[in-house]
């Protein structure tokens, strides 16, 4: 999209949203995050939806994972290029999982244990304590895996 159409859309650059619900974790401290497989990965957590999302989890218990989009409230400062471990060159950040992004969002895969009410408990989290989440969706391995 070019600037002229960007302006057209939002005004100038300024997207707002507005969370759903926040992730308990274990985890306080974005570098203590080990940065592992999902499968490799056994650290449980939640996300609390908040009351007037409750009914958007209708159903959801019937899938496996689910992919949560959230905002990193530890952001670090953004980066164009970086260095991944073992590897000997730069990357575009574009081209790297890393949380110095442009905009402070993430997502995580993570396979859902069990639902409480408001509650999702999940496996696999690699989110910090409190970060708030701006949404949920199912895993569909026919759609979100390439062929």
């Amino acid at each position: 999209m070019s600037i002229r159409h960007q302006e057209k859309h939002d005004g100038g650059g300024n997207i707002r949203y507005n969370a759903i619900g926040y992730v308990t974790s274990p985890h306080m401290d974005p570098s203590q995050i080990p940065m592992i497989p999902l499968a490799l990965n056994d650290t449980e957590g939640s996300i609390e939806v908040l009351p007037q999302f409750i009914m958007g989890l209708k159903k959801l218990e019937d899938f496996k994972y689910i992919q949560v989009i959230y905002h990193l409230h530890h952001p670090q400062q953004p980066h164009i290029l970086v260095k991944p471990p073992f590897q000997s060159e730069e990357f575009g950040i574009f081209a790297t999982r890393f949380n110095c992004r442009p905009n402070a969002i993430a997502s995580s895969l993570l396979e859902v244990l069990r639902i409480e009410g408001a509650v999702i408990h999940v496996r696999g989290i690699d989110m910090i304590d409190g970060e708030a989440v701006l949404d949920i969706r199912p895993y569909v391995a026919d759609f979100d895996v390439a062929p």
